[in-house]
């Protein structure tokens, strides 16, 4: 899973609360006294989610049904000088682009003037137990419609919130029968996220429960072409071809290691870019394991 980053978070997070607060003062849904403790329960961080599982002071406000009102309905709401649906404005607000849960799948909007197609919005804490935090911004996860399937995550619970951390550098995919497949044609692959040893930067988050939920190491299994594929540019790369490639890139003006590697590979392979195209974060870990210095 890969870490949402975005440099103005909170203040999309703000800017969501207080249009949803006008919004249910309009509807008399909540007083002006009651708008301050409404503001924290729609804007309070990822990590504080927790503490607002038990009902906070406005119990009743939010019920089950607040986000298909509200987030997900067709109503219309005057968003950055023009009638926007909410559920659009926010995606597009976040510029999310690659589904953080599995990194596979694009989630583009794929009719923003129109708002048609845009990326589901799941509730890191399911909205049918935990209903008065079905609007909050940091419970809304943008994520592709496979991964909020009912067949994946559905109601299930996972461990890690894509706003609070990911384990892009903590766990590694890795082919575990690499040696069977590169000898053998009609071979699968069988891929794992194992725990990287190495990294110790930092006290990492278990990833069990977001690996099995979104059934990671299956659908990373099917990728055998791919692997093939990357097998074949790691040859090439220890071959000595990388080097004439990059003196031939370097004379088109394109010089830095991130962009020799992106364009070599197929992929963006630094951690930080993994949000940008689908497969990086796979791409990046079979290479490292084919013995690829991506430093």
């Amino acid at each position: 899973m890969i870490q949402i980053r975005h440099p103005k978070l909170e203040e999309i997070a703000r800017s969501y609360a207080e249009v949803l607060s006008k919004i249910f003062i309009s509807k008399g849904k909540i007083t002006h006294k009651q708008e301050d403790c409404f503001r924290e329960l729609i804007a309070c961080s990822a990590e504080n989610l927790s503490l607002f599982i038990e009902p906070p002071q406005i119990k009743g406000v939010i019920d089950a049904d607040a986000y298909s009102n509200y987030t997900g309905s067709q109503n219309r709401y005057d968003l950055d000088g023009k009638k926007q649906r909410l559920g659009y404005w926010l995606v597009n607000q976040l510029g999310i682009t690659v589904c953080p849960y599995c990194n596979h799948n694009y989630i583009f909007t794929r009719d923003p003037e129109n708002e048609k197609g845009r990326a589901d919005l799941d509730h890191y804490y399911p909205k049918s137990k935990i209903s008065h935090l079905a609007l909050s911004f940091y419970n809304l996860i943008p994520c592709c419609k496979t991964c909020n399937s009912n067949g994946i995550k559905g109601d299930q619970t996972i461990d890690i919130n894509p706003y609070e951390g990911g384990f892009e550098n903590s766990h590694l995919f890795t082919v575990v029968n690499l040696v069977e497949f590169f000898l053998t044609q009609e071979q699968e692959t069988e891929v794992k996220l194992v725990k990287n040893e190495s990294y110790a930067k930092e006290p990492s988050l278990d990833p069990t429960e977001n690996i099995r939920v979104f059934r990671l190491n299956e659908l990373y299994s099917q990728h055998g072409t791919l692997v093939r594929d990357l097998m074949t540019k790691a040859e090439a790369y220890h071959e000595g071809y990388y080097e004439s490639l990059r003196d031939s890139f370097k004379e088109l003006g394109i010089g830095s290691n991130k962009d020799l590697d992106r364009l070599v590979f197929g992929n963006y392979v630094a951690p930080e870019d993994f949000g940008k195209q689908p497969l990086s974060k796979f791409t990046r870990d079979i290479l490292l394991q084919l013995g690829v210095d991506l430093s």
